[in-house]
């Protein structure tokens, strides 16, 4: 191009001298023609050969003709160029796609390969084995490392034996994310406009408290949040989103059936006192027979973007009780819809692009609370409340209202003011209580005194509904999420193998920690290679997992029973990003890690 536009000035100039030495008009610029290319030549005296007549003006006109065929010349060369040009792109696109394709092939095969050289490796070991402690010792260590095996293959293998769609290749997919400004005096501008936009649509958490300074009781300062939003794969956002019904209905399942609950649970020995305390008063309540007049889940699954040769989301955990940041979250995104509209995201945005379709919708500000409006009209009884159960000094108040008469107690307030009565209704002042809501009751740290847990046993003993039921609660232990992981659990709940086996492409590999032959070679592994994996006790709420460097000192430091209290999962590599915060009044650029989680309501 920059070889046209140097002939076609060429030309112009040769034009030029032509028209000051022969005195004629120079030619009107046709609006019709292009802007690209030479203009005609002049009109001028020609002889019978075609030629003009004058000797200066031949010689230009000469000159203009060569540089006419140099123009077409570098013309044809450079359409010739493009036309290589588009071929050696579909021949790239088409190599990355093959490439994609022999990598994620690669992955998969490299990955059975490795499981049935341990399986032949585990094999030897119990052959070997069995000459000195006998033929049973040696079927149990097999029938343990078959299981392992078909357990790593159902992880590794594509859905029904082909390529995962659902994937995205990595490299693609970090190629089109999109670049923000890290430079924090440049963004400082935004703080205001973000800080004002927060006060306004409630995304404010209570100040902390402080023994000087009173009036910060009822302060309010706003939520930390991201100017914009973080990318991830639509790919994966939209299998989560779908599967979510499915895991609804699984964890219900679960739930309801006993017996998996008694022999998974009892497993755990006495290692875990609380989730123990937990299940004792499960058995309790079964066996006095309370009654409820439904059930209702309030549920979150939360994934990372595991990064291999493909983008998957894969599932970190299962929430069962007191899924956090439902309301807050949902303002979050209006936010950057908001942020989006009035800036466009000037100065923030360096590369990439962001639209407000890239922004998708979220209801769980509404939906979490149609779920309890659900269960209220269930219980039949238009007079009485709802409880949202309480942390004492909780500071994230605000993403625990809704629109309906609602007390927040503690579960000691429960005790100090609650009763059950002969209908087994559980009154507050004589005002029945339909729902009670846990935002606490999953740590040891809701429960220092014996006034908490008397506080939620009048909530199980009656017929107010607890959200989630003892049995829920349950079924969002992490050895729950461990033993689904086991050829044939999922498929003990789901009986369609194509929807089974889309749940299982979220799970990410699984392992007991305790004294059976699976969970000895699950220690050694993690003693082994331990920034491969996290390990996890019974806990909700986060900062319990153990990483790194951090797991021999736990594993060597516990008894084999505590052991028990563990199960060990692979760790998801998930790709940072360089995101940038807004957090006290102040801009904050920071590599970030996002956590998807995905809201379900479950109503029985």
């Amino acid at each position: 191009v920059e070889q046209l536009e140097s002939k076609d000035r060429h030309i112009a100039t040769l034009q030029r001298k032509l028209s000051d030495v022969h005195a004629v008009p120079k030619p009107r610029k046709d609006s019709s023609s292009s802007a690209l290319g030479p203009q005609p030549f002049p009109r001028v005296s020609i002889s019978s050969d075609g030629a003009p007549t004058e000797p200066r003006v031949r010689e230009f006109h000469a000159l203009y003709l060569t540089a006419h065929r140099q123009w077409s010349e570098t013309r044809d060369e450079l359409l010739s160029l493009k036309s290589v040009l588009r071929d050696s792109d579909d021949q790239r696109r088409d190599a990355d796609s093959r490439l994609a394709q022999r990598e994620r092939e690669l992955g998969e095969m490299q990955a059975r390969l490795a499981a049935f050289t341990s399986l032949l490796q585990e094999y030897a070991d119990a052959q070997r084995s069995s000459r000195l402690k006998g033929m049973a010792q040696d079927d149990e260590i097999s029938v343990a490392s078959m299981l392992a095996a078909i357990q790593q293959l159902q992880r590794t293998s594509s859905f029904a034996g082909t390529p995962n769609a659902d994937g995205i290749a990595t490299r693609e997919f970090l190629a089109q994310r999109p670049l923000y400004s890290q430079d924090t005096n440049e963004l400082q501008q935004y703080v205001e406009l973000a800080v004002d936009w927060e006060a306004m649509h409630g995304l404010l958490f209570r100040a902390p408290a402080t023994e000087t300074a009173t009036w910060q009781q009822t302060a309010l300062v706003p939520a930390p949040i991201t100017l914009a939003p973080s990318p991830i794969p639509r790919s994966s956002f939209d299998l989560v989103v779908s599967l979510q019904p499915t895991l609804n209905t699984l964890f219900d399942r679960i739930s309801r059936d006993h017996d998996f609950l008694v022999s998974t649970l009892q497993s755990l020995g006495t290692s875990d006192e609380f989730t123990t305390r937990v299940f004792q008063m499960y058995l309790k309540q079964r066996l006095e027979g309370a009654k409820k007049p439904c059930v209702i889940g309030i549920h979150r699954s939360d994934y990372l973007i595991n990064a291999g040769a493909e983008l998957q989301a894969k599932q970190v955990e299962f929430n069962t009780i007191a899924a956090s940041f439902a309301s807050l979250s949902a303002v979050v995104g209006d936010f950057h819809r908001y942020m989006l509209e009035r800036t466009a995201y000037k100065h923030l945005l360096k590369a990439g692009r962001i639209t407000r379709e890239q922004i998708p919708p979220n209801e769980s500000l509404t939906s979490i609370g149609d779920g309890i409006a659900a269960g209220f009209e269930l219980y039949g009884q238009s007079e009485a409340v709802v409880v949202m159960v309480v942390q004492p000094g909780e500071r994230n108040v605000y993403d625990q209202r809704h629109h309906i008469k609602t007390l927040r107690l503690t579960f000691a307030e429960i005790h100090d003011q609650c009763v059950v009565d002969e209908n087994d209704r559980l009154l507050i002042d004589g005002q029945e209580i339909a729902v009670a809501y846990y935002r606490s009751g999953y740590a040891p740290t809701d429960f220092p005194t014996t006034a908490e847990w008397t506080g939620r046993w009048l909530v199980e003993k009656s017929r107010a509904i607890a959200v989630p039921s003892l049995a829920y609660h349950l079924a969002g232990c992490k050895k729950i999420q461990q033993v689904l992981a086991n050829p044939g659990v999922v498929e003990r709940f789901i009986d369609d193998a194509e929807t089974a086996a889309r749940v299982r492409e979220c799970f990410v590999g699984l392992y007991p920690l305790d004294n059976t032959s699976q969970g000895k070679q699950a220690t050694r592994m993690a003693l082994h290679e331990p920034h491969k994996y996290v390990v996890k006790p019974q806990r909700e709420g986060g900062g319990y997992n153990v990483y790194g460097d951090d797991i021999p000192k736990l594993l060597t430091s516990v008894s084999d029973e505590e052991r028990k209290g563990y199960i060990l999962m692979d760790l998801i590599r998930a790709p940072p990003f360089n995101s940038v915060l807004v957090r006290n009044g102040e801009v904050v650029v920071a590599s970030v890690v996002s956590e998807l989680g995905i809201y379900g309501i479950f109503v029985r």
